[in-house]
C-alpha cells in the first residue's frame, strides 16, 4: 500500500498526489491513455518540478485499451492494484529503480506475455503481484547484481542476453551480409537496420529465434541499408530504449584496406577512417604535452578519441585564461 500526503494535483491526462520528500506518485489516470503507455518521469505543477517516483494504487486498473505500458526509471514503487484486470496489456517494461511491487498490481492482466525489468528483481507485496497471468514470461538484463531465480512471482525469469558472435558468419558472403546470435535458448529477437547513424530510423529486417542459443541472420538486400553499420538485435514486441546497450556494433572489426573499400563504394563499414594512415603527428603531442596533455595519452590509445579532443580543449582554455589573469 502506497501512502502519500493528501494534496493532490492534476495535470493533463493524470493526478497526482504530493509525497513528504519533494516526489509525486501518479496516483489516477483521468483520459483513456490509449494503446501505448509511457509512464511520465516527472510532473510539473505550474512552479516545481517533482520526480514521479511511484504508481497509485488502482492507478491504471480496469484499463481495457492498454497493451503497452513503459515505467520509467524515476519510478521505485508500484502500488497494490495498479494495473489490476488490463486484459488487452501484452507488454510491460518496467524501470531499473523500481525496488517494490505491491500485490495485484499487475493480476489478471489475461493477455499479458512479455515482462521486461531493467534492473534488479524487486520486493514483492504478495503472493498474487502477476495473479492469473498464465501466459506471461520475464526477461531480466546481464547487469542485474542481486540475482534472479528461474521462477519470481509465479512466472518463468529468462536472461536476455543476445549478442553478436565475431567469428567466420561475420560480414559479407556471396553477396549477401550475416551474422549469427548467441543468446540464451529460444528468446525471440528483431534484427533491425538503419541507414544514418547520425540520426538512426530504425527498421525492422527479420524475426529470429535462438533456437539451440544461436541463430544465423542473412541479409541478402543488405545494400538497400548501406551505412547500417550497427545492426539491433531487440526482444520481440519490446521497446527499442530497453535494448539500446545491446545493440551489436561493428566496432574496430575490419582492417585498414576493407575499411577503406567499404566507405569508397558506400558498404556497410565499422567507423570512418579518419586519421587512418598518419595518426598524430610526434611534435603536435609534444607540443599537446606541454600544455597540460596527460604524459599516457597517445593516438595508440586513442586512434579517435573525442573525449581527447575535449580534453585537450578544456586544458589549454584554462591555461590561456592563466597567462591573460583570469580566474582559472
Amino acid at each position: 500500500m502506497l501512502l502519500a500526503l493528501s494534496a493532490v494535483a492534476q495535470a493533463q491526462n493524470y493526478q497526482y498526489t504530493y509525497n513528504p520528500d519533494n516526489t509525486v506518485t501518479l496516483a489516477k489516470y483521468i483520459v483513456d491513455p490509449g494503446a501505448v503507455l509511457n509512464i511520465p518521469e516527472t510532473f510539473y505543477d505550474g512552479s516545481a518540478v517533482f520526480p514521479v517516483t511511484a504508481i497509485g494504487d488502482s492507478a491504471f486498473d480496469h484499463c481495457f485499451s492498454l497493451t503497452s505500458v513503459t515505467i520509467p526509471d524515476s519510478v521505485t514503487n508500484i502500488g497494490n492494484y495498479a494495473f489490476y484486470f488490463c486484459t488487452n496489456l501484452v507488454t510491460v517494461t518496467i524501470g531499473a529503480n523500481v525496488t517494490f511491487l505491491d500485490d495485484f498490481a499487475f493480476g489478471n492482466c489475461t493477455s499479458l506475455s512479455n515482462v521486461y525489468f531493467q534492473g534488479n528483481a524487486p520486493n514483492l507485496g504478495g503472493s498474487y503481484v502477476f495473479d492469473s497471468d498464465d501466459s506471461a514470461t520475464i526477461y531480466y538484463l546481464p547487469d542485474a547484481t542481486n540475482g534472479w531465480p528461474s521462477l519470481f512471482a509465479g512466472l518463468p525469469a529468462i536472461l536476455w542476453n543476445p549478442h553478436v558472435l565475431n567469428n567466420a558468419s561475420f560480414g559479407i558472403h556471396s553477396n549477401s551480409f550475416g551474422f549469427t546470435i548467441s543468446g540464451t535458448t529460444n528468446i525471440n529477437l528483431v534484427v533491425e537496420s538503419c541507414t544514418n547513424l547520425l540520426n538512426p530510423a530504425w527498421s525492422p529486417v527479420t524475426n529470429l529465434s535462438l533456437t539451440g542459443g544461436t541463430a544465423l541472420f542473412s541479409d541478402a538486400h543488405w545494400t538497400n541499408h548501406p551505412q547500417a553499420s550497427t545492426i539491433s538485435a531487440h526482444r520481440k514486441t519490446s521497446k527499442p530504449c530497453f535494448l539500446s546497450k545491446e545493440r551489436a556494433v561493428l566496432q574496430n572489426t575490419m582492417n585498414t584496406r576493407e575499411r577503406f573499400h567499404a566507405v569508397m563504394k558506400f558498404r556497410p563499414f565499422d567507423r570512418l577512417p579518419i586519421l587512418e594512415w598518419a595518426g598524430w603527428w610526434d611534435k603536435t603531442l609534444a607540443r599537446w604535452r606541454e600544455e597540460g596533455l596527460p604524459p599516457g595519452v597517445s593516438f595508440k590509445n586513442y586512434p579517435l578519441d573525442l573525449a581527447l579532443f575535449r580534453e585537450y580543449g578544456e586544458v589549454a582554455g584554462r591555461l590561456s585564461r592563466q597567462k591573460k589573469g583570469n580566474a582559472p
